[in-house]
């Protein structure tokens, strides 16, 4: 669900008891436990996006960012999960390089819009991957096993990138690899 704090009728909460209420009158929620975060908004000039960054462990235990994708055109408007257009991202130049009409089929005809062709920039890239790389490697001091990341986050107003989750990314891995060509000589010649 997506509430609004204050007076305005459907989606709008007032105050902890009006959450509460909410929450036991709709039957996804009703007598469940729920999480209730802050709903945070793009940067400004920013569509809603996800950055989806794979950091992966190299075999002498240095950790450095595979790729970068950015997830946007997002139809409804408010969550990533309905994205129709992906790119490639140029993390340390902070801009989009390539379509990513190569990733699923749903993205093989995307016509990218204007404002998001290759060039547009996307400040706060590279100090998003910078703390993606630091995390990575404090998570292997626990989890020394853990040698792919799949990050998601989004660059927010007036601040650092805000971060969703990371997951392990054996599964996003395959795609990034095959990326192209210089992608799989890299991935052959550091990983092997």
């Amino acid at each position: 669900a997506f509430l609004l704090f204050g007076e305005g009728g459907e989606g709008y909460v007032n105050g902890p008891e009006a959450l509460e209420a909410f929450l036991k009158s709709d039957p996804v929620y009703a007598g469940k436990e729920a999480l209730v975060l802050e709903w945070i908004r793009p940067a400004s000039g920013q569509e809603v996006h996800t950055l989806d960054i794979v950091t992966v462990a190299l075999p002498n235990g240095a950790v450095e960012v595979l790729t970068v994708l950015y997830w946007g055109e997002c139809e409804d408007g408010k969550t990533s999960h309905s994205t129709r257009a992906g790119y490639v991202v140029d993390a340390a130049n902070e801009q989009i390089t390539a379509t990513c009409s190569w990733y699923a089929p749903g993205f093989a005809g995307m016509k990218p819009k204007p404002q998001f062709s290759i060039g547009h920039k996307l400040p706060g890239v590279a100090k998003a991957c910078q703390l993606m790389v630091e995390a990575h490697r404090s998570a292997m001091i626990e989890q020394p096993w853990l040698k792919m990341i799949g990050w998601d986050a989004m660059l927010a107003h007036g601040g650092p990138p805000v971060f969703f989750e990371g997951n392990y990314a054996q599964m996003r891995l395959p795609r990034r690899v095959f990326l192209s060509w210089e992608n799989l000589w890299h991935c052959l010649t550091q990983w092997c």
